[in-house]
């Protein structure tokens, strides 16, 4: 609870008690008396509470009938009959939703069990609805299977240069998947566009034609965000690589969608920037996906995820229509639909330019490393380290099974025996640094680390890092 008062503000004046159980305890309540009305209509679906979509996506049948699954990005299936009810009237709705699209939202729930809502949750609601096996709840997805593939690619063939364009399978097979390889689906057509007029020329085509599109940048997320439609167009930008413009005095720099995250800060290194978000692909990672992802890193709890750290975007919608979102001051007039669009997925336009903001590197960074022979005496010192009021720059941890996994490959020097380890940042001036590493360590001794380590130098502040980055690859 400190950790999410700390980041939330979270007001509770008007709480009946201050101390809870867990998160849900704490966002379990009665409503108002007249506030938030349930509408009454038994095709309507409404909350009492507050939330946010966790996760949207297809509905995939995967041939088992009516045992349909619900993907949660970075989660796991949920079975359609589990949130329906497995019986007659939940595997009827359970067949009209094959194949459609859903989406997730957290919020507030009657205070049961999770086992007893996943059993009984999906009857109970249908009844309290009134709800009966001949109600279509949502939109499912339109029918592509009547898209000639031959017209797509004639289509595409007239404002497409030679070599821009694949449609024979062994050329479409390094495309059917991300980073998420456990799905993968074969696009009908891969195009390679190198100039946002063709990117726009591809879009109307495709509207018209009535043809998907899945953009697609580097390939390396782990959501599924690039996986391709087996009745569609797979738009890649990996030939929008070129850094437009570098302004060190402005600190931002124009580039293309396909330019690598880390190329960013490489060009910007001689100037004494960087570009802050680093996920741990960002060696590879194009710009144009961490837009599409909101893309963050190890740094992201001082420097912010990558809506934080833009300007303006310039992209292209589905209709072929070009438009800018945000622009170089500090702030645009109007709704902020910069960052409507950033973590959107290429689902509202087809991104073909990027401004970002440049970073001034720290003088100094340093790195501790904290070992625990428990992870939740890890867990309780991170929460530890954000009640006391400290922002490092960066702060991870590790488990046992994930330390074993990269040491080989890394030799960071992790304590093996350790159960976890906690890798925290601090960047500044030196005497900055130095008052903070000593906050930290004094948070760390008291939380129960085994052992603590302060990098000595840039490249064991690196080695630490890079076994954070290389956990995924490694696993």
């Amino acid at each position: 609870m400190a950790v999410w008062k700390t980041f939330s503000d979270l007001d509770l004046s008007e709480a009946r008690k201050t101390t809870f159980d867990s998160l849900h305890d704490c966002f379990t309540r009665e409503l108002k008396p007249d506030l938030r009305p349930i509408d009454g209509r038994p095709g309507v679906l409404t909350s009492p509470s507050d939330g946010i979509v966790g996760a949207c996506g297809r509905i995939e049948d995967l041939q088992y009938g009516t045992d349909a699954q619900l993907f949660q990005a970075k989660g796991f299936p949920y079975r359609l009959l589990d949130l329906l009810g497995d019986d007659a009237p939940g595997r009827a709705l359970a067949r009209q939703l094959q194949g459609g699209s859903q989406s997730s939202g957290r919020r507030g729930a009657a205070r049961e069990s999770d086992r007893q809502r996943v059993q009984s949750g999906g009857k109970a609601w249908r009844d309290s609805m009134n709800l009966n096996e001949d109600v279509t709840l949502g939109e499912q997805e339109a029918d592509f299977s009547a898209v000639d593939k031959a017209r797509v690619v004639e289509a595409l063939a007239r404002v497409l240069p030679p070599g821009a364009l694949m449609y024979e399978s062994e050329d479409l097979r390094p495309y059917e998947c991300d980073g998420l390889a456990a799905y993968r689906a074969l696009p009908l057509v891969v195009a390679l566009p190198t100039t946002e007029a063709q990117v726009v020329a591809i879009l109307k085509a495709c509207s018209e034609l009535g043809v998907p599109v899945v953009a697609r940048g580097a390939g390396t997320g782990l959501s599924g965000g690039a996986l391709p439609h087996t009745q569609g167009v797979l738009l890649s930008l990996a030939r929008f690589n070129r850094i437009l413009k570098l302004d060190p005095h402005a600190r931002t720099a124009v580039v293309q969608p396909g330019v690598r995250n880390l190329a960013i800060s490489e060009a910007a290194a001689p100037h004494g920037l960087y570009y802050a978000p680093d996920p741990s692909s960002q060696i590879a990672c194009s710009i144009g996906g961490n837009v599409a992802e909101n893309s963050g890193g190890v740094h992201c709890l001082k420097y912010g995820l990558t809506v934080h750290n833009l300007l303006r975007v310039r992209g292209v919608t589905i209709d072929g229509e070009v438009v800018e979102l945000g622009n170089h001051a500090l702030d645009a007039p109007g709704y902020d639909l910069l960052a409507l669009i950033t973590g959107s997925e290429g689902m509202l336009a087809v991104v073909t330019e990027v401004t970002v903001k440049l970073t001034p590197k720290p003088q100094l960074a340093q790195c501790v490393l904290a070992a625990f022979d428990d992870v939740i005496r890890a867990g309780d010192a991170v929460a530890a380290i954000i009640a006391a009021g400290i922002i490092p720059a960066g702060l991870e941890m590790m488990d046992q099974a994930a330390t074993a996994a990269v040491e080989e490959f890394v030799r960071a020097g992790y304590p093996l025996d350790a159960k976890a380890i906690l890798l925290c940042e601090s960047d500044g001036t030196p005497e900055e640094v130095a008052e903070e590493i000593a906050r930290v360590r004094a948070v760390l001794e008291h939380s129960g680390a085994t052992e603590i380590r302060v990098s000595r130098d840039e490249a064991e502040r690196m080695r630490f890092w890079a076994g954070r980055k290389a956990a995924f690859p490694a696993a």
